[in-house]
């Protein structure tokens, strides 16, 4: 009787082992697996924000025109508040006369692991023909209110 305790006890034993051993490691893939999964989001964030930056960049190229923004506004710089880690750069190809123009943006930044990262976007803008004069916005009879 003594020898089957004896036995139980080193089963148990060797249980206990296995048990922790087995815990470790699991214990080890969730942290891998957060921890990558907190990476991942921090990546999809920046692109988001870079984005965003290259968007704002070529709405102003869309409100001055191509011709009067390479004029007007310096083609690379700091983005405003608050993205102001972000880096843009700006290259116009004028097309010929009646052709679109080529607007390529790339923004730049640091990764959270200090890593350089780059966004690209690109689009061909037709040229502005000229303000158009203001309509007649008066109504044809006075609305009676």
């Amino acid at each position: 009787m003594v020898g089957r305790l004896t036995h139980e006890r080193g089963f148990l034993l060797v249980d206990v082992i296995v048990g922790t051993v087995l815990l470790g490691i699991a214990l080890g893939a969730i942290l891998t697996v957060s921890t990558r999964a907190l990476s991942t989001q921090r990546e999809a964030t920046d692109l988001r924000q870079a984005g965003m930056v290259a968007d704002e960049v070529m709405s102003t190229i869309h409100a001055y025109g191509t011709e009067e923004y390479t004029q007007v506004i310096r083609p690379r710089g700091r983005a405003s508040e608050p993205f102001e880690r972000f880096e843009y750069e700006v290259d116009v190809d004028t097309g010929r006369s009646g052709e679109a123009d080529e607007v390529n943006i790339r923004v730049r930044w640091q990764s959270g692991t200090g890593r350089p990262r780059s966004f690209e976007l690109s689009a061909l803008i037709a040229p502005r023909l000229g303000d158009e004069p203001d309509p007649n916005r008066q109504p044809p009879e006075p609305i009676d209110r």
